[in-house]
């Protein structure tokens, strides 16, 4: 998947504004691993898979 169409499909959910700011400060020390896991387990709950 391109990088742009991950972005927009993050931002249909609003991954960023309501998942990554505002949990930035944990989310920073994670591992990158990690931090994709969480996303991808956000946009799945919310019917998108990537």
């Amino acid at each position: 998947m391109k990088p742009s169409a991950a972005y927009r499909q993050m931002q249909c959910v609003n991954c960023i504004t309501d998942f990554l700011a505002p949990n930035y400060e944990i989310l920073h020390t994670q591992s990158t691993q990690f931090v994709i896991e969480d996303i991808v387990e956000y946009l799945s709950v919310r019917g998108i898979h990537i």
